[in-house]
């Protein structure tokens, strides 16, 4: 399956209240995808729909300082000057 597929099941599964599988597909998706931010935030929405909504916190900071960090050089240790 292309990863529009896995995309398309994985919004079906929210949509359809199915926050198991949901996660577990965009799970798979975000790693396919190298976690671009529209996986990753439906990852988190449907861990915040499932009652998970500090897993959904910890994915969403943690995607946003690996993403922040990016371009930073090498011997960036994640804390700004």
């Amino acid at each position: 399956m292309e990863l529009e597929g896995l995309r398309k099941l994985v919004a079906d599964c929210v949509e359809k209240h199915c926050y198991r599988s949901a996660i577990f597909f965009g799970d798979k998706v975000c790693l396919l995808s190298g976690e671009e931010d529209r996986d990753v935030y439906q990852l988190c929405q449907a861990y915040f729909y499932s009652g998970q909504h500090g897993r959904a916190l910890n994915r969403l900071t943690r995607h946003r300082e690996r993403r922040d960090g990016e371009g930073r050089g090498a011997d960036w240790e994640g804390h700004k000057s």
